[in-house]
């Protein structure tokens, strides 16, 4: 099948406002056949892009006047997009205050066990769901209870994951908070632990070092 140079000239210009479904499908038909079209084949490369080009406009410009539904006013359609999203968040929301509470409880216990992997990925993604669940008193007091304190500084040894020991550290400041929480941690050794992590360099980067320095002063000098 091939196409002549008049056929191409015809279809540059190609774009009937009567029947605008026709013209967009015949406009894709023709860029199909491009490739095959004679004239086409002995057009110079440098100007054969701009056959293409031409055809692809005439495409764009003929789907945007062949819609068969009327585009709805830029009001109406904010509004139906403002429902559609007031709903969705209310759904989240109800959703949200029943099943949180069950997540805290379950949530706890699962951040124990946690802490007792060996891989440095399941070490530091404990370290987080401790940080943060110890942002609630009184999810911070079922840690506690929980035995989280001797668990969380046991990550703390020779050769810990930076981003572990980071998240580590991070968790132990927001533990230590609380009254009670300061004397979970010191019950379970978080001054020493701390301290000698820094001396014996478990902490590679200064920013942990300062950290750690900074909660093994503010355990001590705080009750």
């Amino acid at each position: 099948m091939s196409l002549s140079r008049n056929s191409l000239r015809y279809l540059l210009s190609f774009r009937s406002a009567a029947s605008p479904g026709r013209n967009l499908a015949s406009t894709i038909e023709c860029i199909a056949l491009l490739p095959y079209s004679s004239a086409f084949s002995r057009t110079s490369p440098k100007i054969q892009p701009f056959f293409t080009t031409s055809l692809q406009k005439n495409a764009a410009r003929t789907f945007a006047s062949s819609a068969d539904i009327p585009e709805q006013s830029g009001s109406g359609r904010e509004m139906q997009i403002r429902f559609v999203r007031i709903v969705a968040f209310g759904m989240i929301l109800v959703a949200a205050t029943k099943i949180v509470p069950l997540m805290s409880q379950s949530t706890v216990p699962h951040a124990i066990q946690l802490c007792q992997a060996s891989e440095p990925i399941m070490q530091k993604s404990a370290a987080h769901r401790v940080n943060k669940l110890a942002e609630t008193d009184d999810t911070l007091q079922e840690l506690i209870a929980a035995g989280v304190c001797p668990k969380l500084l046991g990550m703390l040894k020779p050769h810990v994951d930076p981003r572990v020991a980071t998240a580590v550290l991070s968790a132990v400041k927001e533990i230590s908070r609380l009254p009670e929480g300061r004397e979970a941690l010191k019950s379970a050794g978080a001054p020493a632990v701390l301290d000698k992590s820094v001396q014996q360099q478990w902490l590679t980067t200064q920013q942990d070092i300062e950290e750690a320095s900074k909660i093994s002063r503010w355990l001590m000098t705080r009750s």
